[in-house]
């Protein structure tokens, strides 16, 4: 199984912290973030990860450029969680991995892999609480709805994800700017069976200057 690493963004939310540095090379204990999910994915078992860059995408190619299995796409626009993902559909070739690369988490991903190849859903969605981005709703072991704003009674999605390569099925048509909020909605009216995976590990969203304070000395 191939991953993808979602790793685009601006890291606006950071404020000055990314003037110099992209999110993604933000050290961590000494190690860029991006570094910390690579050895993540690879104690998974996965051996080949795509990367999409585009700021600061030089310093980031050149920070991992020693690395082996990596294939970097260097968008020319920023296109969404959803549209990056169009510039890996030869990169993939069955059941593929995605992660944000501004999560860090004590989530096991071989217990997560397991569990989507034992049910085989369109999607394995990797959900926690959290009560300022509770936004995804489910109903007996499914996910019925992606909302933009948060909602009583729902889970975060982790930055975390499981996809069949069907998936792509079920991306806007021309169109190439849109979040993955965006297809899993067009999936679930499509009747496909995402399954929610909930985790009450520990997991942290490091996009905005408090979180990143509190782990950059993290052991």
């Amino acid at each position: 199984m191939n991953a993808i690493i979602l790793s685009a963004g601006l890291g606006k939310r950071l404020g000055n912290i990314t003037k110099k540095i992209p999110k993604p090379l933000l050290p961590i204990n000494g190690t860029p973030i991006i570094k910390l999910i690579i050895k993540k994915l690879k104690r998974a078992g996965i051996k080949n990860i795509g990367i999409n860059l585009f700021y600061k995408a030089d310093l980031i190619k050149k920070s991992l450029q020693d690395l082996r299995g990596i294939e970097f796409v260097i968008e020319k626009y920023l296109s969404g969680t959803g549209g990056a993902l169009l510039h890996f559909k030869n990169f993939v070739s069955e059941d593929f991995l995605i992660h944000n690369c501004d999560i860090l988490s004590d989530i096991d991903l071989k217990k997560v892999l397991k569990k989507h190849k034992k049910i085989k859903p369109l999607a394995t969605i990797v959900l926690v609480k959290n009560y300022k981005t509770n936004r995804v709703k489910m109903s007996k072991n499914r996910v019925i709805k992606f909302y933009r704003k948060r909602m009583d009674g729902c889970y975060t999605y982790a930055g975390i994800a499981i996809l069949s390569k069907r998936i792509y099925q079920h991306f806007p048509k021309n169109k190439k700017i849109f979040s993955l909020t965006e297809v899993y909605n067009n999936a679930i009216e499509n009747g496909e069976f995402l399954y929610p995976y909930i985790t009450d590990k520990n997991w942290y969203d490091i996009g905005t200057p408090d979180v990143y304070r509190l782990l950059k000395n993290m052991q």
